[in-house]
Formats: C-alpha cells, structure tokens, sequence
C-alpha cells in the first residue's frame, strides 16, 4: 500500500505537500484564507494525532491531542482560528470538539447518540457534523444547539451558509432550500470532502472570487479529486 501525503492547491498550478515532521502518514482535511491546514498524522507506533499547519511546506507544525483521547483529528479551521473535529476515547467512542485560543472546549456529544464525529466549521463557528453508527441526522451545531439542513451526510458549510452534502443517492450543493446534483464528468463515486469545501477562492490567486467545492471521485477505476467552481 502507498504512503497517505496531504497537499495544498494555490487553485491555479502549484500543488505543495503537507507532512507532518516524522509522520508515517499525513491526511490534510481543512484550510483557512490565511493558509493555516488542519488535519491528522500517523506516528510510527500507528497512534493517531491531529495537526495545525500555519505558513505550508516551511511553516510550523503542532500536534493536538484532546486530553486523555486514544486519537485525534482536526476536520475544519475558520479564519479566527478556530477549529473542528472529533476524538475517540477508551473506550472507542467518538466524541465532537472545538479548539479554540490554544484550549480544547468540552465533548460535543449529540443527544443519546453512540457516537458523534464533527466537519468543517464555518466562519459563525458553525460546525457540520453527525454521528458514525448512523443513530442521529447528519446536523449544524453552534454553542450547544443543534439545526437540521436538509441534507443527509453533511459534509461542510460555508460562512454564507452554504451546505454541501447528500440527499439519497446524490451529491448536492444547498443554499436558502434549493440545491444542485453535483458529479464528475465521467466518472462515479463523487464525495465531497469532510472539512475544505464550498469555499471562496482567494481572490488574488484567480482574479475573480467563486464559491468552490473539493472532494473526490472515481474515472475508469482511479480516484482522482477534484475542484468544482461556481464560475
């Protein structure tokens, strides 16, 4: 099997890796407009820890273990820095949270559920979510409350509210009760990613602002991953 390497995509021609220093896998999940990465790594004993990656190839990296978890990983950042993602204990049992100011809030935990694994966040500090043994809807969660979109499998909100997700078989982009089917031309599979998505590119980069959607999908039996654009 091959090594998992995160990347980062400037959107227009230059891919850069994320590897986290002595990692023996790297996954990048989240980024913010100031270029700040989040996501998990492995560690040569096959432990699993989070990351915040601040300035890319040569920038700085921290590990972040929720206290007393047997793993960690970090979905989603905004740009106040906050940042999503879930926690297992000993018991195996996935539990929400929010880092924030150099702390870990408590478990976010929804409501009699086994199970609950948190997405991206947004910047209300919205956080998508839902529960890994399917014993609750896939739900926005903001300061103890929790909302429901009408998408199944939420994956990402925006900071205008706009949702990506799942209704059925399909995979949609929802905004304000309408939604769009979104696929890859030729291809099968489409899933869009759980903490980078349906996100304005930098508009110094591509010239013009556009809401974009990432993921990954299938052609001729290879994964490949792809950027939807609004323009």
């Amino acid at each position: 099997m091959g090594v998992d390497h995160g990347f980062l995509y400037d959107g227009v021609t230059t891919f850069t890796s994320i590897d986290f220093p002595g990692a023996t896998a790297t996954q990048a999940y989240g980024v913010n407009n100031a270029g700040s990465i989040v996501g998990l790594y492995s560690d040569l004993g096959g432990g699993i820890h989070a990351f915040l990656n601040q300035g890319g190839t040569f920038g700085t990296y921290t590990s972040l273990d929720y206290p007393g978890a047997t793993s960690t990983a970090a979905a989603g950042i905004n740009d106040d820095n906050q940042i999503s993602g879930y926690y297992t204990d000993s018991l195996g049992t996935y539990h929400g949270f929010l880092y924030q100011a150099g702390s870990f809030g408590p478990p976010i935990d929804y409501p009699g559920a086994t199970g609950t694994e948190l997405g991206g966040i947004n910047g209300d500090a919205q956080i998508a979510g839902g529960c890994p043994n399917g014993d609750c809807p896939s739900f926005l969660y903001y300061q103890g409350t929790f909302s429901y979109p009408p998408l199944a499998n939420l994956a990402e909100v925006n900071n205008n509210d706009q949702i990506t997700g799942s209704i059925g078989q399909n995979v949609v982009f929802e905004h304000e009760g309408s939604s769009i089917t979104l696929a890859c031309p030729g291809g099968s599979h489409t899933n869009p990613g759980t903490g980078a998505n349906d996100f304005t590119l930098n508009s110094s980069l591509v010239g013009t602002a556009k809401v974009a959607i990432v993921g990954s999908c299938v052609i001729s039996g290879i994964l490949h991953g792809f950027l939807a654009t609004s323009q």
